[in-house]
């Protein structure tokens, strides 16, 4: 048994086509507040979708990030590209998580 079990999803657009191929699902307090620490590269075709995700920092990261913030119902609200080590980030819209 896996103390933290990972969660894998596939993010496609709306017409089908694949946007990040392994997006892990951080879905709980401790894989949230993990989220990508400790690695020293994110490949092209993975990710991190945070749920609930209205902000981001990126304190203590090594590389930078494009960011898409989206709604409940996964409509993206806002878009953060090249967050770099140390900034943080709050959708333009307030976050609905």
């Amino acid at each position: 048994m896996t103390l933290f079990p990972r969660k894998w999803a596939r993010v496609r657009l709306s017409n089908g086509d694949v946007l990040v191929e392994n997006c892990r699902v951080a879905d709980d307090f401790f894989s949230r507040g993990k989220g990508l620490l400790g690695r020293r590269e994110l490949p092209d075709d993975e990710g991190i979708l945070l749920v609930p995700g209205a902000s981001i920092h990126m304190f203590g990261m090594k590389f930078s990030i494009d960011v898409v913030f989206l709604t409940k119902d996964n409509r993206v609200t806002d878009l953060a590209p090249q967050v770099a080590p140390g900034q943080a980030r709050i959708a333009r819209d307030g976050g609905v998580g």
